[in-house]
């Protein structure tokens, strides 16, 4: 928070803090303490309450463990697109602008076949330790890159 000032700041992330607050039916340990800070720092929670991040498996419920938390500076809006790309979480999307006019329509996605990039990494597996981690996540980088597509969808919320 120090480093952000006064600038805007968005946190996303597969948290896994349930806390009632999100609609979850009671608060972890955890989830407290992020409700807590969050309220000592003033970020503000942009998930819609009845929009589940997480489509449940099997007997669960669906759930909201992908938070988007703002500092509150500036003008952002919300929105689960409901597309989920093959996954149990569906894609999010927030806009960031001063006027509607200049926010994109979060309309692609960058989804990386993970099959795919685990095959490539088998493929390139090298014995003994790594003797140079930079060139090593450099590799690894590239192989994401290469596992990686760009989709685009229509935006149903027009």
């Amino acid at each position: 928070m120090a480093k952000a000032a006064s600038s805007p700041l968005l946190i996303c992330g597969d948290l896994n803090e349930p806390h009632t607050q999100w609609r979850y039916g009671a608060d972890s340990p955890k989830g407290k303490r992020l409700a807590e800070l969050m309220d000592e720092l003033g970020l503000v929670l942009l998930n819609e309450p009845a929009s589940h991040t997480q489509i449940g498996q099997g007997a669960c419920r669906d759930t909201s463990p992908d938070l988007s938390i703002w500092s509150d500076a500036g003008e952002i809006t919300w929105s689960n697109t409901f597309e989920d790309l093959g996954s149990n979480h569906r894609v999010l999307c927030m806009r960031m602008g001063e006027d509607r006019g200049e926010m994109d329509d979060c309309q692609k996605a960058r989804v990386v076949d993970w099959d795919k990039f685990r095959e490539q990494r088998e493929r390139e597996k090298q014995e003994g330790p790594i003797e140079d981690i930079g060139e090593w996540c450099r590799e690894l980088l590239a192989d994401v890159e290469k596992a990686t597509k760009e989709l685009e969808w229509p935006d149903r919320r027009k």
